[in-house]
């Protein structure tokens, strides 16, 4: 079951201020000469990139500006603003809880802070929202006052109506731990931290452990050490490693004991790398990291990329020159050659089992089996880029040397390639290697709400560059016409196109919009508790309703008629919950024309499936329960084809418009069925009818088993369709709600191999979302996506055979298949799907010494010499 979430920015956009370009001079004036020179040139630079929409340059400028004058809080807020255009609303938000911190008086920055905590998801931030809007409704500032009281009272009664429901829903169901868990945070969010605490506590048990770190959290924040750390040694004694880890770098913290932060370092030129090859026993867990990079595997003797396992390691001389000849080495453990490249081994062992890496503070690494290892020391040289969180041991370093270089890691990265070391692939890209491969295939989901501020062209040239060829942007937040947010999303839709990326209106349905759920009470849905089914950040309506659908198809034509939209997706049409029968407010649909039909059909109202004083309640009725699933099975079918009808209409009426299903799957996982009446198998023979792509989202619960699960998914789909071709798979990258190692969050390694992994297995793979993909994910995720059969390498001549096009790392002019080649951006040639040869201009397609054919998905297919005699560089 999906648990992905969108943010609801009921407030959006009602906070815009715009960026204050102060002088750096009046910026600086308070400060010491001598770093007030030296800060006036950054921000020279910065304000001068800034007004060239240099974002990334401008936020460079302001950051070393603020760490020579931090107090200047009007910098950091030029900071904060800038941020806003490159959509990254995360950093923007530290930035003004730090002008807050310093200057309680900031109005400006307080309701800035307070809009954006509010976007939050977690009730923590919500309370200090809540808190905020209650405080500024008395606001000097007239127009902050009047903005912040409204937004207070539409919060305030929202949460109140939501603690009113639920405290309805513990009444029928007292012994329900899921409601009282939500009762607790509904209260924090409305700032009542006693009740909070008290339902936390009620709610947890040994599987609840975030329940206990709540009311830990609340507790301490009370001055209530004594009762924090009881709940805390809940969590110490439980099954969750990671807050388990939590708690203890909390405590860590509280005693000082704070890691150094280290800033990932700058990129070194590209060492460009086709193939790698494995020099030892057992390659199979550095095949499979490697493929996820966009590299492929080559004879020994042909490759640039060597892992040179420990048993194999006796050859330093050999390997120090190859590496200053070009070579790049990867040094796994401690062997005489690692000694020789300067990572030498003591004579003591540590305990690792916790990472802390450079390129990611926001994810704990932790090893599901700790291991003992040699403590290593590296050279002056090298750069640390992982080490052990409790004994500060490098497990992952590395340096360049001559024309090549080397990267040591303390041990293999597990079985399947990401258990450890997560980030190893990046590392290799701070020292330049870079993949000679990138795909343009990828899909994404995008939600608006994280991305309201953020300068359009720079999200297109972003998501290029991310190997991004489609698109998909939350519709809901566009059903209505509003001048403002038409504006915006029409500007999105052209830099899109001007980057060559498509663009989807991605629906959720039965959620229609925010303000169609206020207009029409009439037509909201209900759960089985019959109240108004509003689960999750979804506000469902009744789309079984002749009357609802109907204004449902209008607000649906009239936004597809005035925006430039390729394609429309229709998403997760599915009733709610995913913990089923064991929380009835998230089951549904129970409003009153399902309740009329299935009396008419069965003979019994649904609602007495869930009364528990009712004859009919489902615990004593399996019949009447199995008859109310299929209903819901057969109801969820037909809602599919009037939206198909509906999209299908607005095709024909344009001439041309894609459509997508996305599709929780319910065949390797056949409960969903009964979870939220889906069935794949009708809805995949509705393909050859209305022309769609079919995107497979897959449960929750498989998120941690690894990406070799996409594989068999696309076999299992595969055959219960005729239809393979048109089969996607939607991957969600997003916090998991079971314990999974090494990260709660796919990235890294897994991340690249899901990716990966999924490519090969089906024709398009969609993320989930373009937001949540972690910033050091991103500059291999193009390589991961390129599906390249083989290559054929020669002197001044590459021949590629890709599935669905790929870009050759290229650099000068380029003929493809003998005619001269536009479509090349200076770094990279573009080709379409096939067998093409990339050439220089002059020189003859024979003109090779030898042509070595690599695979990318694990073997090496053949090897040829050829014609002259010339030398292969």
């Amino acid at each position: 079951m999906s648990l992905r979430m969108a943010t609801l920015p009921l407030f959006a956009g009602t906070a815009l201020i715009a960026l204050a370009l102060a002088s750096p001079r009046a910026a600086l004036s308070q400060s010491a000469p001598r770093q007030a020179r030296d800060a006036y040139v950054q921000l020279t630079q910065a304000y001068a990139a800034l007004r060239l929409d240099h974002y990334d340059a401008a936020i460079a400028g302001f950051t070393r500006a603020l760490e020579l004058v931090p107090t200047r809080n009007d910098v950091r807020k030029n900071l904060a603003y800038t941020f806003f255009k490159i959509g990254r609303n995360d950093l923007a938000k530290e930035q003004f809880a730090e002008i807050v911190r310093r200057d309680s008086t900031d109005e400006t920055a307080e309701i800035e802070l307070a809009f954006l905590s509010f976007e939050s998801l977690q009730p923590s931030d919500k309370a200090i929202a809540f808190r905020l809007f209650d405080r500024l409704s008395h606001a000097k500032d007239p127009a902050i006052r009047s903005r912040a009281a409204a937004t207070f009272a539409n919060i305030d009664t929202s949460v109140a109506l939501r603690m009113a429901d639920l405290s309805k829903a513990m009444r029928v169901e007292p012994e329900n731990n899921l409601m009282s868990a939500k009762f607790a945070r509904a209260a924090e969010e409305r700032g009542m931290a006693a009740l909070a605490e008290e339902y936390y506590r009620g709610s947890a048990t040994s599987e609840s452990m975030g329940d206990w770190f709540a009311a830990a959290r609340l507790a301490r924040a009370a001055g209530r050490v004594q009762d924090a750390e009881a709940a805390e040694q809940h969590i110490l004694d439980g099954p969750n490693p990671f807050l388990a880890e939590r708690v203890r770098e909390d405590r860590a913290r509280r005693r000082g004991d704070v890691p150094p932060t280290v800033a990932p370092p700058e990129p070194l030129p590209p060492l460009p790398v086709l193939g790698y090859a494995v020099v030892g026993a057992n390659a199979s867990p550095w095949a499979d990291v490697l493929h996820a990079g966009g590299f492929a595997r080559e004879a020994r003797g042909d490759a640039r990329l060597y892992v040179i396992r420990p048993e194999s390691a006796n050859s330093a001389a050999r390997w120090q020159a190859a590496v200053k000849a070009g070579a790049f080495v990867i040094l796994e453990g401690a062997s005489p050659t690692a000694t020789a490249f300067g990572f030498v081994a003591g004579g003591d062992s540590v305990d690792v089992g916790v990472e802390l890496d450079v390129h990611s503070e926001l994810q704990t690494i932790l090893w599901e089996h700790p291991a003992r290892l040699p403590r290593v020391s590296t050279p002056a040289a090298a750069t640390v880029f992982t080490r052990d969180r409790w004994t500060n041991a490098p497990l992952v370093a590395g340096y360049r040397v001559g024309k090549g270089g080397v990267l040591w890691v303390a041990t293999v990265p597990g079985t399947k390639g990401f258990e450890r070391l997560p980030y190893l692939l990046r590392a290799l890209t701070d020292l330049g290697v870079a993949p000679s491969v990138r795909g343009r295939e990828i899909q994404v989901l995008m939600d608006w709400s994280y991305r309201t501020r953020a300068d359009p062209e720079y999200l297109a040239k972003q998501w290029r560059a991310m190997g991004v060829g489609v698109v998909h942007v939350s519709a809901w937040y566009f059903f209505e016409r509003d001048v403002a947010r038409d504006t915006t999303l029409g500007a999105l839709i052209d830099a899109a196109h001007r980057n060559g990326i498509i663009v989807y209106a991605w629906f959720q349905f039965p959620h229609v919009s925010n303000r169609f759920w206020a207009d029409h009470p009439e037509w909201r849905e209900k759960n089985a508790l019959l109240q108004d089914a509003e689960i999750y950040w979804r506000k469902n309506m009744n789309l079984g309703n002749p009357a609802t659908f109907k204004a449902v198809a209008n607000g649906v034509t009239d936004m597809m008629t005035r925006f430039k939209f390729d394609g429309a997706t229709i998403s997760e049409m599915y009733f709610e919950g995913p913990d089923g029968l064991a929380n009835l407010g998230e089951v549904s649909p129970l409003n009153d024309d399902v309740r009329g039909e299935v009396k008419e059909r069965y003979g019994f109202d649904p609602a007495d499936l869930f009364d528990q004083n009712s004859p009919r309640y489902y615990a004593r009725n399996p019949t009447g329960l199995a008859e109310f699933e299929d209903y819901r099975v057969d109801l969820q079918y037909r809602l599919h084809i009037q939206l198909l009808d509906l999209f299908a209409s607005l095709r024909s009426s344009r001439g041309s418009l894609g459509i997508s299903v996305i599709y929780l799957d319910d065949i390797f996982v056949p409960s969903m069925r009964q979870l939220i009446g889906a069935d794949a198998r009708r809805i995949l023979k509705l393909i050859p009818e209305y022309d769609f792509t079919f995107i497979l989202e897959d449960a929750s619960r498989l998120w941690g088993l690894g990406p070799d699960r996409y594989g068999a998914m696309a076999d299992q789909y595969a055959a219960i369709t005729s239809n393979s071709a048109r089969l996607a798979v939607d991957i969600n990258i997003v916090a998991r709600p079971s314990i999974s190692f090494p990260t709660n969050q796919q990235t890294g390694t897994e991340f690249l191999q899901l990716v990966h992994v999924a490519q090969r297995s089906f024709r398009s793979v969609m993320l989930y979302s373009e937001n949540s993909i972690l910033p050091p994910d991103i500059p291999l995720l193009a390589s991961a996506a390129a599906l390249v059969t083989s290559m054929s390498i020669g002197h001044d001549r590459i021949g590629v055979n890709s599935r669905y096009g790929v870009g050759v790392r290229w650099t000068g002019p380029a003929l493809v298949d003998g005619a001269p080649w536009p479509y090349t951006d200076g770094n990279f040639v573009w080709v379409p799907a096939g067998q093409h040869e990339i050439t220089r201009p002059g020189r003859a397609s024979d003109d090779v010494v030898r042509t070595h054919l690599v695979d990318f998905n694990g073997e090496i297919n053949t090897a040829t010499a050829t014609t002259r005699g010339l030398v292969l560089t």
